[in-house]
């Protein structure tokens, strides 16, 4: 009498074969390309920080690390006040650029090309201007001039301006000037 013994499955794999597992791949960066969009930029307190529109966009997506260029830009910065015990939020401000670059993480909104910074009590136009959103800030270059009802100023290489919400609730561009009188 014979015994025939059958297996099924695969052969026990070698010791060094045990949970060898595939290396993961590194993260490619993933380009995303856009028409005309508008998106709202909200602080770790869910307040709006500023609004942008733009005619055509890309972003380029690498982990975390988000960055966007938009064309054809305009939008709004917004701050918030707390008035007879409520808050609200006011537009601060508004702009318009060739193209900009958003930082979120950061909180800072990069504009370039023909910027026009605008408020009720004046225009600030430049070629490029860095917006630091947590300190409603902006820094102002090349060919920078600033016009409002006292009168004009520039051209001028550089120019800072804050800008706030009057009691009012009006957009103001206030505290302008260079960095010698501004950080006083």
């Amino acid at each position: 009498m014979s015994l025939l013994l059958i297996a099924c499955g695969s052969p026990k794999p070698k010791s060094n074969e045990l949970e060898t597992k595939p290396k993961a791949k590194p993260t490619e960066p993933i380009a995303v390309a856009t028409a005309s969009g508008e998106t709202t930029h909200l602080s770790e307190k869910n307040e709006k920080m500023w609004r942008i529109s733009w005619k055509a966009a890309e972003v380029v997506a690498s982990g975390d690390v988000k960055v966007g260029t938009m064309a054809g830009v305009s939008g709004e910065t917004f701050e918030v006040i707390t008035v007879k015990g409520r808050t609200e939020q006011y537009i601060s401000s508004t702009f318009e650029a060739e193209s900009a670059e958003a930082d979120n993480k950061a909180n800072r909104l990069i504009l370039r090309g023909s910027v026009k910074i605008s408020a009720t009590n004046g225009t600030m136009l430049a070629e490029r201007v860095e917006y630091d959103a947590k300190r409603g800030l902006y820094k102002a270059t090349g060919k920078v001039t600033f016009e409002s009802a006292s009168g004009f100023i520039g051209p001028m290489a550089a120019l800072y301006a804050s800008s706030h919400t009057d009691k009012a609730g009006k957009a103001i561009l206030d505290k302008v000037g260079t960095s010698e009188n501004f950080f006083k």
